[in-house]
């Protein structure tokens, strides 16, 4: 058979000449001037999907020092293999920040067994939300058996460091309430909280930022090409309909569902890092709420004129000592109570005329001033408070600034009961938030090199190697992503656990040599998939919001875990917020994920910030263009339900 024969067989075997002739007939109707561009755009639309070769991941070290990588999914497309996405990211956040040089580090042997499997995984994928579930599946299933490995070496080193150098005893001696209020300070050894949690290894942070490189490709790969709000919500179509018991129905977004910004307006002294000091503890951040009533082109604009003028303001406020730019690109006083800074923002806002544009939120840092030897929270320097003085503090601070509509950790997980207490002593519709947010426990202790802990007053105590130890972290005040994906079991949600980096599976594993160490690996088989419910423990804390990050500081974090857990929190009626804090990305995906997830509310850091406002403006694009084009069907424009924080509601 001849050349000429051959390749006519092999055009017809493809239905290449038929292709070819509607190219040609539809190029003609248009009558194109670009003739090799229409016939380019047309047959790249029909091309293969990609497919993935590669993904190749690179050690370095950040600006500020620390340990980063830039991880890249390499795919070949047409006839050439190109990078479809490229991320860089950090390890740690600004609360273990402090601590790199001791983090739990994975070394890139066993962050690449997982990667080899994932591109086998890959082979002849197209890239659809249901392959991209299973994909995170087998993730989640990896570090599950890495961790519970890796907590099986540091039990057995545990046990062998014990035997050989022996238990120190501490003598203290114990501290009545009575005493503890004549005792000076520098007396007082703070004790560490009760619920203590370690920092998850480094392949946390390796893993989450795979899947989400994976998903950033499963976009960009799919045919017809779309934006990454629509992939979401296709991803999130998947996911419920994957998990939700047979008897269930399906729950998609609700059309008129829009993401509300929050903005961080001012720093206080409670924030981690801040540079500046003051005896008002227990306060981070306070936030900006948008009325519901703003358009998205009132409320930038409205950001924009506080941003403008913000910064004169401070500077004619010596008394305050203020920062203009901190890290988070928001402003920082120095405030001793915090009517100083809701003084403050009234009177500013008032200036402006737009004092009744915004709500005021809170962001609390509860462990942080808590005593555990005299109990009390101090809120104030010098000022200790019981848990429920606490929430007679909460309610007078309400009833005098009824701009307050959101508290964010208002007291520590340990006190349950006071979070169901001041719900029924507020009688105003506020949001009563828990976070994912975690904080060091030894804020008033550092370590040395000679297995010792100081106290702030020098006061030492002897440990056994706690150098070599991974530092403990305070519990989240709410479940963990993963955690909360889990909680329903038996139409039940369950309580924190004491230590909820415990991994507890039963799978059959396999073995493979990997640069002489024995790895395990999870099969395919043992993905399985996590059924939802819509049922509340009355005894569960009482919450009405729900705070997550992407951190991967306690476990890492998966997309469609995130879409499970939005959908638990739907069906219970609370409140979902995504913050950005510690978010180092320049990229608009994460704004774009919280639309197309139909997150409630996005908590973006200060105006000052470019990567933030840049998400702002997209936010500000995608929903203006929905009024633009939908004018005439909108009855009434709304951030979201008024009765969230407007409504008085019955106790």
């Amino acid at each position: 058979m001849d050349i000429k024969t051959r390749a006519i067989e092999y055009f017809s075997n493809n239905n290449i000449l038929k292709e070819l002739e509607n190219a040609l007939q539809l190029m003609f109707q248009e009558n194109t001037s670009d003739h090799s561009g229409y016939l380019s755009k047309y047959f790249e639309k029909i091309s293969l999907t990609p497919k993935a070769v590669s993904i190749k991941v690179d050690r370095n070290y950040s600006y500020i020092g620390t340990f980063s990588s830039s991880l890249s999914v390499l795919t070949l497309w047409r006839t050439n293999i190109e990078v479809t996405t490229g991320l860089n990211y950090v390890y740690g956040c600004n609360y273990c920040l402090p601590y790199g040089n001791i983090l739990n580090e994975s070394t890139p042997s066993e962050f690449s067994v997982c990667i080899e499997a994932v591109v086998d995984l890959l082979d002849n994928c197209l890239w659809s939300p249901a392959e991209m579930f299973e994909i995170d599946k087998y993730i989640r299933n990896f570090y599950n058996e890495y961790r519970k490995q890796l907590n099986k070496m540091q039990t057995d080193e545990s046990e062998k460091e014990i035997e050989v150098i022996g238990p120190k005893e501490i003598p203290l001696k114990s501290t009545s309430e009575q005493n503890a209020k004549k005792k000076s300070t520098k007396d007082i050894i703070t004790l560490l909280p009760n619920q203590i949690i370690s920092i998850a290894p480094f392949i946390a942070t390796d893993l989450t930022w795979l899947s989400i490189s994976l998903h950033l490709t499963a976009m960009k790969c799919s045919r017809p090409k779309i934006n990454f709000q629509w992939y979401m919500k296709s991803l999130y179509d998947e996911v419920i309909k994957s998990t939700m018991p047979d008897n269930k129905t399906n729950s998609p977004i609700p059309v008129n569902q829009v993401t509300c910004p929050i903005i961080t307006i001012l720093n206080c002294p409670g924030r981690i890092g801040s540079i500046l000091s003051g005896k008002c503890k227990f306060l981070q951040e306070i936030l900006l709420i948008p009325k519901p009533y703003l358009t998205p082109k009132e409320l930038l604009d409205n950001l924009f004129i506080i941003k403008t003028k913000l910064s004169q303001t401070l500077m004619n406020k010596p008394n305050l000592i203020p920062q203009l730019i901190c890290d988070n690109g928001a402003s920082s006083v120095n405030i001793d109570k915090p009517e100083q800074a809701f003084d403050l923002l009234i009177e500013f806002l008032e200036q402006i005329q737009l004092n009744n544009h915004f709500y005021f939120g809170l962001f609390i840092s509860p462990k942080g001033i808590f005593d555990t030897i005299k109990e009390r929270y101090e809120i104030i320097t010098g000022n200790l408070k019981t848990p429920e003085e606490l929430v007679n503090y909460y309610i007078d601070l309400i009833g005098r600034y009824p701009q307050i509509r959101l508290l964010i950790d208002p007291f520590r997980v340990e006190d349950k009961e006071y979070w169901e207490l001041l719900k029924t002593r507020i009688t105003s519709s506020i949001l009563i938030t828990t976070s994912t947010i975690i904080q060091p426990a030894m804020k008033e202790i550092t370590l040395n090199r000679s297995n010792s802990m100081i106290t702030k007053n020098l006061k030492t105590i002897t440990t056994l190697s706690s150098f070599d130890e991974p530092l403990k972290f305070s519990i989240p005040t709410g479940l963990t992503i993963y955690d909360l994906v889990n909680s329903c079991q038996g139409n039940k949600i369950h309580h924190h656990k004491d230590d909820v980096n415990h991994v507890d599976i039963d799978t059959t594993t396999t073995t493979t040599n990997n640069n002489n160490n024995n790895i395990k690996q999870i099969p395919n088989g043992a993905l399985q998939s996590t059924s939802l419910c819509n049922t509340v423990d009355k005894q569960d804390m009482c919450y009405s919001s729900w705070l997550f990050t992407m951190d991967p500081c306690l476990d890492c974090v998966l997309i469609t875990e995130i879409i499970q857990a939005i959908h638990i929190l739907h069906l219970q009626n609370r409140q979902v917020i995504f913050s950005l804090d510690n978010l180092q990305v320049i990229e608009d995906w994460p704004m774009d994920m919280a639309i197309g997830l139909g997150i409630d509310f996005i908590k973006i850091t200060g105006l000052n910030r470019i990567d933030q406002m840049n998400k702002l403006i997209t936010w500000y694009h995608y929903y203006q263009d929905i009024i633009d084009h939908l004018k005439d069907s909108i009855n009434e424009w709304k951030l979201y339900d008024s009765s969230l924080m407007e409504n008085s509601f019955n106790v």
